[in-house]
Formats: structure tokens, sequence, C-alpha cells
């Protein structure tokens, strides 16, 4: 799904995301959390100076960025008759 929001929101720009993309966006969502850097800037963590160098050396922050924009789990148009029988719908394929 999020292929399918990425290619409507931002035909121009967006690229498939692929395996490897997604298992390095979540790895650096684990690894945010395993650096205690909660509440801090995203931007922060890519920085030269006081950032940690595994962000950068992954993927740019504009893509982390643009990736976190458009991530989807579910089928957004169905969702609403899903949600009818299963109140956990959204979330309920994963």
């Amino acid at each position: 799904m999020t292929n399918l929001k990425g290619r409507s929101c931002c035909p121009e720009t967006w690229k498939p995301l692929d395996v490897t993309d997604s298992r390095a966006y979540i790895g650096l969502l684990i690894l945010a959390r395993v650096n205690r850097s909660r509440g801090e800037a995203t931007k922060s963590l890519w920085k030269a100076e006081n950032g940690r160098a595994i962000f950068p050396a992954v993927m740019s922050l504009k893509k982390f960025h643009l990736i976190s924009r458009m991530i989807r789990f579910d089928d957004h148009s169905s969702r609403n008759s899903r949600r009818l029988k299963d109140k956990l719908a959204a979330v309920r394929v994963i």
C-alpha cells in the first residue's frame, strides 16, 4: 500500500519501495529507539557533527522522511467496510 500512496502523492519523485528499503527503514526506527532518541529531532540523527554515522550511511534523511509520510499498511479505500466488522481492520493484515 505504501507504493500506491507514493505514486498517487508524488508521481514524479516516488521510487517504488522494495524489501531492502523497507527493512532499512524499520531498522533505523529500531536503532533510533535503541539509542534512546525519543523526543530527539529526526534531523539531528543525520547531522555530521553530533548525529550517528549509521543513519546517513543507510539512507538519506529526505528518503526517510518521504517513506515516513507515505507508509501505509492497508487499503484505505476498503477500510470503512472492513472496520464495520473489525475495529482493528487498519492493522489486522500485518
